[in-house]
């Protein structure tokens, strides 16, 4: 038995319109890690929805199926796959960190004293 899986869509390239062949999708925003909370959205009726998160404007196209166009923006098992490798990084809290040296003192200003020949005293 197949386990059903709405469109999931991403706008990474922030495109003003992405069009849809399914009334209901699945919006990420951009691509992991810098994605929304996932939203599931029914356009029911209408031929347009604005996902609440990232205002990525959907219009439906019953032309294009299953798909998305631009297709680029069609967030596949085969993406979202090699995205959920990293997660164990993203989870974890690893981070690459550079090597820096340690801080080195400010010089402070020097006093202040009587001002130099040619210049104006303030």
């Amino acid at each position: 038995m197949e386990c059903y899986r709405p469109l999931h869509v991403h706008n990474q390239a922030g495109a003003a319109s992405v069009r849809i062949g399914v009334k209901e999708l699945m919006c990420i925003g951009a691509l992991p890690p810098f994605d929304h909370p996932h939203v599931f959205i029914d356009l029911g009726e209408a031929d347009e929805a604005r996902c609440p998160y990232c205002a990525t404007l959907f219009l439906f196209d019953a032309r294009l199926g299953k798909t998305c166009d631009p297709s680029a923006c069609a967030y596949t098992p085969e993406l979202e796959a090699i995205y959920e490798a990293a997660e164990p990084f993203r989870e974890t809290g690893m981070t690459q960190h550079a090597v820096v040296d340690p801080p080195r003192p400010v010089a402070q200003p020097a006093e202040r004293s009587a001002p130099s020949p040619g210049c104006a005293a303030r």
